[in-house]
C-alpha cells in the first residue's frame, strides 16, 4: 500500500513538472484520483484486483522517471505482483521442460 501511495505521489510530482500539460499526463492524473478513491486496503489482497486502476500509474511512472528514487515504488510493488505471477510460470516451464520441479 505504501509503495503505491509512493508511486502516485511521484506521478503527481512527474506531471507537475511537465510544462505544458498533456493527454497522456491528464489521464494519468485521473488514474491516480480513481487509484486514491478506493479507500480501503481490501482491494490490495489479489493483484488483478487493482491492476486495471494503477498500472497506467506505474508504468508512466517508469517511462518517465529520471532517477532511481523515482524507480523504487513502482518496483516494490513487484513483489506483490510476483506472488501471482511466479508460481504459474514455474508450472508452465516445469511442463514444457519436464524437470520435476516442486
Amino acid at each position: 500500500m505504501a509503495a503505491m501511495l509512493a508511486s502516485f505521489v511521484v506521478a503527481l510530482l512527474l506531471i507537475w513538472k511537465r510544462r505544458p500539460l498533456t493527454p497522456a499526463a491528464i489521464v494519468i492524473g485521473l488514474f491516480v484520483v480513481l487509484g486514491s478513491a478506493y479507500g480501503d486496503i481490501g482491494f490490495l489482497s489479489y493483484a488483478f484486483d487493482y491492476s486495471r486502476a494503477v498500472s497506467p500509474v506505474f508504468l508512466f511512472v517508469l517511462l518517465n522517471a529520471r532517477g532511481w528514487v523515482e524507480l523504487v515504488p513502482p518496483i516494490a510493488v513487484l513483489p506483490a505482483i510476483a506472488i501471482y505471477t511466479v508460481r504459474p510460470l514455474l508450472d508452465v516451464v516445469r511442463c514444457l521442460t519436464n524437470l520435476g520441479i516442486p
